[in-house]
């Protein structure tokens, strides 16, 4: 369950602050459009939230948020593409990475 609010709560930072009025972005955003890049944290084994496959690539209910949250920050910036860098994360990790902007979302 504390997965999911985390994700809840940084799937509504992202969506207000993209919403927001006309004004020039700063930030997370600023970043993501202007390196056209976005990084997404995930867990290993996390399961159904965040985990690998047989094929060693992250999935799961958080990863499919999180690409959901991707195409509408892609939308919203107007970008034709944005490039998705993937950052395996732990339960320590993870928090200390999103504060330091290592990683955009998680």
């Amino acid at each position: 369950m504390q997965h999911v609010k985390c994700l809840v709560g940084a799937a509504l930072v992202v969506m207000t602050t993209g919403f927001a009025s006309a004004q020039e972005l700063t930030g997370t955003l600023k970043n993501i459009k202007d390196t056209g890049t976005i990084t997404l944290a995930h867990r290993e084994s996390s399961i159904p939230f965040s985990y690998l496959d047989d094929k060693q690539q992250p999935i799961g209910f958080a990863m499919d948020i999180c690409m959901n949250i991707v195409e509408a920050i892609k939308k919203e910036l107007k970008l034709s593409k944005l490039d998705v860098k993937l950052t395996p994360v732990t339960s320590s990790t993870r928090i200390p990475l999103l504060a330091n902007g290592t990683v955009d979302l998680e």
